[in-house]
């Protein structure tokens, strides 16, 4: 009897360790998952969280947080000191980044002074947003009093009110300027900003996870 006992003791201290094992497991893959590259890499943005639903992961890289608070704000940046009154080198060296971008076609406007930025042939904001349609298209319109961000992504329209000043990292501008963006599904190019290396994480760890 007493050898029984000692054997089923020896059975349940075997499935003890087993057990505290696998949660020891669980919890350092999900800690992982949370704090790791997986999960910053595929974070869903709440930017344009407009139904209240924040989802743990984005479906497509441009709904990342990646994208909106790095990647858009370093273009953003760039874009306003072009046609704001930043000092000129400061004014070569924004034109010098964005002219990387071959494949992102955009126009900004400094509705303030008049002063434009593009890329494209197109004259005006309105034209470039009713006529330039990628997988991914971005209208910005920043001002002290009302600031709009609207994405529409694969033809899904999101659009939501921001601050200018504190999310996009502007310095106090009491300028109004309007960004029209428009960026294809797939990124081929290098750039400095690392938009199609921060893309191809997203497309690996959102398999991995």
């Amino acid at each position: 009897m007493d050898k029984v006992n000692k054997d089923k003791r020896g059975i349940k201290f075997v499935f003890l360790i087993i057990f505290l094992a696998s949660i020891s497991i669980f919890l350092a893959t999900g800690q992982k998952m949370i704090m790791g590259p997986e999960f910053h890499a595929v974070e869903q943005s709440d930017l344009l969280n407009l139904d209240g639903d924040k989802k743990l992961y984005a479906d497509t890289f441009f709904e990342t947080d990646v994208f909106d608070n790095q990647i858009l704000k370093n273009l953003v940046d760039k874009m306003v000191k072009v046609i704001s009154d930043s000092y000129d080198y400061e004014k070569e060296s924004a034109k010098n980044r964005l002219s990387e971008f071959k494949e992102i076609k955009f126009f900004v406007k400094n509705n303030s002074t008049g002063k434009v930025y593009t890329n494209t042939n197109y004259k005006t904001n309105e034209d470039f947003r009713k006529n330039q349609n990628d997988y991914c298209n971005l209208e910005i319109d920043l001002s002290n009093s009302k600031s709009t961000y609207t994405k529409i992504i694969d033809k899904k329209r999101l659009s939501s009110s921001v601050y200018a000043n504190p999310f996009w990292g502007m310095q106090v501008n009491s300028d109004s300027i309007s960004i029209s963006i428009s960026i294809p599904k797939d990124m081929n190019d290098y750039d400095q900003f690392g938009l199609k290396s921060y893309q191809d994480d997203f497309k690996y760890y959102s398999n991995h996870i």
